[in-house]
């Protein structure tokens, strides 16, 4: 196995188990259930689709950690998200672990919304580019972490999120584009 193998799969890794100290860190019983629940809600629809390959619901989750943390961060926000005119809140509740579900959420979305602008090419980028996908999900989550420093509760504004869903598959489509034939060479 080359280095490259491995630091793209210790990538991969750290996200999700960074993912997961944040959920434990938190103390939240919704966002361990949140997270149980998604896996599930993955899986599920996995095997049913591809029952040919009976493990691929087992292992698929922990290889697109992002989509599983995004689904959770969508039971997070139905649970604790509170919408209004200027954006959405999480009053009482782990500001970190709200910008963190967030972040998620908001990659996710901006993904879905930009595919068919990019003729499909970029939800073809959030399936084939996991290690890409886990960085980007990790840097969006450190600036919405930085944009909550200054306050005592999580509140986001609908242009901070909108920001985010149209940068973040951008950055993704931009760095894929120079950084996958640099990574080939090295396989």
């Amino acid at each position: 196995m080359s280095i490259a193998t491995v630091i793209l799969l210790s990538v991969i890794a750290l996200f999700l188990l960074h993912g997961l100290w944040r959920v434990l860190v938190s103390g939240s019983g919704i966002a361990a259930a949140g997270l149980f629940a998604s896996y599930w809600l993955i899986a599920i629809p996995v095997k049913l689709l591809l029952p040919d390959l009976p493990l691929t619901p087992i292992w698929l989750p922990f290889i697109y950690p992002y989509a599983l943390m995004a689904m959770t961060a969508l039971l997070w926000l139905l649970c604790y998200g509170r919408l209004s005119r200027r954006g959405i809140s999480f009053p009482e509740v782990s500001p970190l672990l709200s910008a963190y579900f967030l972040a998620q959420l908001t990659v996710l979305v901006g993904f879905i919304a930009l595919a068919w602008l990019f003729s499909w090419r970029i939800l073809l980028a959030y399936s084939t580019l996991p290690p890409l996908l886990c960085g980007m999900s990790y840097l969006a989550y450190r600036c919405f972490a930085f944009r909550l420093q200054p306050q005592a509760q999580a509140s986001f504004s609908w242009r901070w999120l909108g920001s985010g869903a149209l940068l973040a598959p951008l950055l993704v489509l931009l760095s894929g584009d120079w950084l996958v034939p640099i990574l080939l060479d090295h396989l």
